[in-house]
């Protein structure tokens, strides 16, 4: 990845539908178990898992992902969420309870282009987000703030709208930087949103796999 997006549709082959209403992207882990994950907004689950679940099943979700367009059909566990933040990750569900869903999520995961990890220079950058309708829109990008500040998004061209919420964020070297943050089923035509900052929110095992993974080269 490291095309205008406005010119190539390459950077949509890592975005995923979550649920009817929601979206997410994928990012590799690279050796870590848990392979391919997808990285989406906290709200954009049908619900939040209980803290300590005893069972796996209890934080595993029947026909969640999708490719975008396409109805969801594909199971996924939680592997991490924090609802202040407004960030979930989801990997595949057990491979020993749940077999053949387990074996579906990595047959489609592996169809998808993982996001690279990245990070923005000096505080501010310009980015970009998938609009609705499918065209990659231009922004800008800040930190609130110094070290681990999240991200504030402003002055998107078309607006931040409901059904965008659990995208990436993406900068101009095609690497992700953050996840959209929205409550989808706003009428609202925002231009500015405050949003979870990978490099902050995702838990330390899984960002320092990304991490990993990322100085590999390989991913987008």
């Amino acid at each position: 990845m490291g095309a205008d997006p406005r010119s190539s549709d390459q950077w949509t082959h890592g975005v995923v539908r979550v649920t009817t209403e929601g979206r997410g992207f994928v990012m590799d882990t690279g050796e870590l178990r848990a392979g391919r994950v997808v990285i989406t907004a906290a709200h954009c689950l049908p619900h939040i898992p209980m803290e300590f679940p005893i069972e796996d099943e209890e934080r595993t979700y029947s026909n969640l992902l999708g490719s975008l367009g396409d109805d969801p059909t594909v199971w996924a566990q939680c592997l991490f969420v924090d609802p202040v933040a407004d960030l979930a990750v989801l990997g595949s569900p057990d491979d020993q309870v749940l077999s053949s869903q387990s074996t579906e999520f990595y047959s489609w995961v592996e169809g998808l282009v993982p996001f690279r990890l990245g990070a923005i220079r000096d505080n501010r950058d310009t980015c970009w987000l998938l609009s609705l309708d499918g065209t990659w829109c231009q922004g800008s990008v800040r930190a609130m703030g110094h070290g681990y500040a999240p991200l504030w998004i402003s002055g998107v061209e078309a607006g931040i709208l409901g059904g965008m919420s659990g995208g990436p964020i993406v900068i101009a070297d095609g690497s992700a930087i953050g996840v959209v943050t929205l409550a989808f089923g706003s009428s609202d035509f925002m231009m500015d949103a405050r949003c979870p900052r990978l490099t902050h929110d995702l838990p330390g095992l899984l960002l320092r796999a990304i991490t990993t993974e990322r100085r590999r080269g390989s991913g987008t």
